[in-house]
C-alpha cells in the first residue's frame, strides 16, 4: 500500500509541537480522506472528503489502520512504537517536505554530500541546468570524495537526503 499526500498545505511557521497542516490522503494513487494538524501538539484529525459517505471514510481509514499493523515497530525518540495511521500520514508528510527541499537544492544550487553532510557551492549567477560539459567535469574533479547530488539519478540523492536528514 503506498500512502501519499495530494493538494498539501503546509504552514513551517504555525508548526510548533507537531506540523501544521491539511491535505488529502491518498492511498495507491486514489484520494482516501482529509487529514489535518493544527500544529499546536495534538494528534492529526482525519475527515471525510468533500462528497465522501462516513461509510467510504471508515473503510479507507481501517484500511490504512490494518496495514499500519502489519507493518514493524518504527524508532522514534529513542523508543520503539507501533506504526498507526497518524506515523504513515506524518512519514508521507515528511516524505513530501523533504522531496520538494530537494528539488528545490537541485534547481539552485550544486549540491553534494561528503562525510554525512550536505554542501552547496556557488555558481555566480548559474543554475545547474546551465552549466556546461566543462563546468561539470571542473566540479567533479574538485569533488572526488564526495557524490554530487545534482549528477545522480532523483531517487538515490532523496535516499542520501534523506538519510542525511534523519541523522
Amino acid at each position: 500500500m503506498l500512502i501519499t499526500l495530494q493538494k498539501l498545505k503546509y504552514a513551517e511557521f504555525a508548526s510548533q509541537e507537531t506540523s501544521c497542516f491539511e491535505a488529502v490522503v491518498v492511498i495507491d494513487g486514489v484520494p482516501a480522506f482529509g487529514a489535518s494538524n493544527d500544529g499546536h501538539g495534538a494528534p492529526d484529525h482525519y475527515y471525510p472528503l468533500k462528497g465522501q459517505s462516513r461509510d467510504d471514510f471508515d473503510r479507507n481509514y481501517a484500511r490504512v489502520e490494518a496495514y499500519a499493523k502489519t507493518l514493524p515497530q518504527m524508532k522514534a525518540f529513542g523508543v520503539m512504537l507501533d506504526q498507526t495511521v497518524e506515523t504513515l500520514v506524518d512519514g508521507a508528510l515528511h516524505t513530501h517536505l523533504v522531496t520538494k527541499d530537494l528539488q528545490r537544492l537541485l534547481k539552485r544550487a550544486v549540491a553534494f554530500v561528503r562525510t554525512g553532510k550536505v554542501y552547496t557551492l556557488s555558481l555566480r549567477g548559474k543554475k545547474p541546468a546551465q552549466l556546461s560539459d566543462g563546468d561539470w567535469q571542473r566540479i567533479e574533479s574538485q569533488i572526488k570524495d564526495g557524490t554530487i547530488l545534482n549528477r545522480v539519478p532523483f531517487e538515490q540523492a532523496l535516499a542520501l537526503y534523506r538519510q542525511i536528514a534523519q541523522e
